[in-house]
């Protein structure tokens, strides 16, 4: 990173006889730091211990919670409460470390999910049973998540629908070229008033619009890609600078791993994390952006998972439900290949090598030619 670099820079400078180089070269990097990192974070659906990890991954708090990663951005795709067992403890530590971030330099991301516009309209079907418990029922988890509720007026104040940077777009599940045309100011102030007013049937809300739809990645992952080039243009045309790349969760990817669809125009990041999901407590990941640069990398923690997953309560949206199709079936043969037979080759070519090599040594002491092998050969080799 910027500020690896700027240190081995001082560190060096004194003893290099062109002292202008090291300077522009910490000037440089100074302002690479300054730039910082953006780290993506997606789905958490309720499991706090799930957006912890995620954060540490990334270097983004200590473990007390606290904003270590100085002027970076994190930006959480949406869907924080739902399905899990701590939706309010999310919504709560994220508007937290918002705050902390800020303080220290650092900046913090919240977009708005379907699942935090269900909970502010006062839907329960996907609230967790332990939760709903915490609140004394239905009633006041409603009223909690309210817009003039202790955790309803922190999503109001602190989300947002979506969010630029440099040349990449953020927003929750996708667009559609009639949400594409708006700036992210103006989205985000129209969202806000939606909100306000509780106009829950504006076209903003419905299954193409940013917080449900699934089309976009659909068209992505069935080649369609001139779709995707032209929302980025539309994007780029709204907001008078080229935008390249759209981030969205919202869509679970197969084998717990994020996804990057026609040529990196598009990334989906939502690989399930959440306990409420089957195997969602075994995978983690993040994407960085690296210091103001174009390059997008994941970070992974814990085994990612098989094709097979299963939500454990039903989805309100039934296109998330998956069948168990041809391609299913496809995908966990490839699965079985990469995980069973792979090693056994694998180990079959280095019992071939190391037979081969006792094989030649033999060979060559039969001429009076000494091989060092072994350890402490090694060992002695190196020290000369």
């Amino acid at each position: 990173s910027g500020g690896g670099v700027v240190a081995l820079a001082r560190k060096d400078c004194m003893s290099i006889p062109f002292r202008a180089r090291c300077v522009i070269l910490i000037l440089v990097c100074e302002v690479l730091r300054a730039l910082g990192r953006v780290v993506v974070v997606g789905d958490i659906h309720g499991d706090v211990q799930a957006l912890k990890d995620c954060l540490l991954i990334g270097k983004i708090i200590d473990s007390e919670w606290n904003w270590v990663a100085h002027e970076d951005t994190l930006v959480q795709t949406g869907d924080l409460v739902d399905r899990g067992e701590f939706s309010e403890v999310a919504v709560q530590r994220m508007a937290a470390l918002r705050k902390d971030a800020q303080r220290k330099g650092g900046k913090v991301v919240l977009l708005l999910g379907n699942h935090e516009l269900l909970a502010l309209q006062g839907h329960t079907e996907y609230t967790h049973r332990a939760e709903l418990d915490r609140f004394g029922g239905r009633h006041g988890r409603n009223e909690a998540f309210s817009t003039s509720g202790a955790i309803g007026s922190l999503l109001l104040a602190h989300w947002q629908a979506c969010y630029a940077y440099e040349s990449t777009y953020f927003v929750h599940a996708g667009l559609i070229t009639a949400d594409a045309v708006m700036t992210v100011s103006e989205m985000n102030k129209r969202t806000a008033a939606l909100i306000q007013n509780q106009s829950w049937n504006d076209p903003l809300f419905a299954n193409d619009g940013p917080f449900w739809n699934r089309e976009m990645i659909k068209d992505a992952a069935e080649g369609r890609c001139y779709i995707i080039s032209g929302l980025t243009e539309s994007l780029s045309g709204a907001e008078g600078r080229s935008i390249q790349r759209i981030v969205v969760g919202h869509t679970i990817q197969k084998a717990g791993l994020a996804r990057q669809y026609c040529d990196g125009k598009l990334v989906a990041i939502d690989v399930g994390m959440s306990n409420a999901t089957e195997l969602g407590d075994k995978r983690r990941v993040v994407a960085v952006i690296e210091d103001g640069s174009a390059h997008l990398s994941f970070l992974y923690a814990g085994k990612p998972a098989t094709p097979r997953f299963q939500l454990r309560e039903n989805n309100l949206d039934p296109s998330m439900k998956r069948n168990n199709t041809f391609v299913d079936q496809s995908l966990l043969a490839l699965a079985f290949l990469a995980t069973v037979v792979t090693p056994c080759i694998a180990a079959a070519m280095v019992a071939l090598l190391v037979k081969l090599l006792r094989r030649m040594r033999v060979t060559a002491n039969s001429y009076g030619i000494n091989i060092p092998c072994g350890r402490a050969d090694i060992r002695r080799q190196t020290a000369v």
